[in-house]
């Protein structure tokens, strides 16, 4: 059985009038909510210079290494600063 234009047109309302009741997006309101987003290709772009996991833990045991370095240079700086001190008590108690 052929479908007349006047079958289609009441096809076409009927779903247009669910779509309404519904409170569903029409395709124009869905292109204009997404107009304003970034593509794929932008957000790859935007992240393109940013960190890796991988560089963070590295840097993360570098500055580590380095404070533990910085530590143990200023215990033996307060350490031979401490000794110079008690030699120059000793040599002026004389």
């Amino acid at each position: 059985m052929a479908l007349t234009s006047e079958d289609l047109q009441n096809i076409s309302n009927i779903v247009d009038e669910s779509v309404n009741k519904a409170g569903l997006a029409t395709k124009s309101e869905l292109k204009d909510a997404i107009a304003g987003l970034a593509t794929k290709n932008e957000l790859k772009e935007a992240i393109a210079g940013l960190a890796l996991k991988s560089d963070l833990d590295r840097m993360e045991a570098r500055i580590v290494t380095a404070i533990n370095l910085l530590q143990r240079d200023t215990y033996t700086r307060l350490d031979d600063h401490e000794a110079r001190i008690r030699r120059l008590e000793q040599t002026s108690s004389r």
